[in-house]
């Protein structure tokens, strides 16, 4: 389950910007997220939840925005989202001299601050 190693990643990104803000917590993390990352959002929310107890990300409500797959073609010069990602083929003319735009990113994209009190 590799999805254990990016929330301690995205957990030690977030405690760090929130120790830039004393007197701040952190309400809320956005994250982005490529399919081809193969992160299952049921189970990062759990571990996310496990790894937060009594943390300073405690109150952060975790936002994932699982991004598709989306290719270039070089053969007929389209641009589109493929569906299975495992046959990684035009969605126009079915080549696979393709070239991935998006679909492997992980982006801490926001972290959201509140004062304490």
């Amino acid at each position: 389950m590799h999805e254990w190693a990016l929330v301690e990643g995205v957990m030690r990104i977030s405690e760090e910007e929130g120790a830039r803000h004393p007197g701040h917590y952190v309400v809320g993390i956005e994250l982005e997220i490529g399919r081809l990352r193969q992160v299952v959002p049921e189970d990062f929310r759990f571990l996310f939840d496990i790894a937060r107890r009594g943390t300073v990300l405690e109150r952060a409500e975790l936002v994932l925005d699982i991004r598709p797959v989306r290719v270039h073609c070089r053969d007929c010069c389209a641009d589109g989202l493929v569906e299975e990602p495992a046959w990684m083929a035009c969605p126009r003319c079915g080549g696979f001299d393709v070239e991935m735009v998006e679909g492997d990113q992980m982006l801490v994209r926001s972290i959201n601050l509140e004062p304490n009190g």
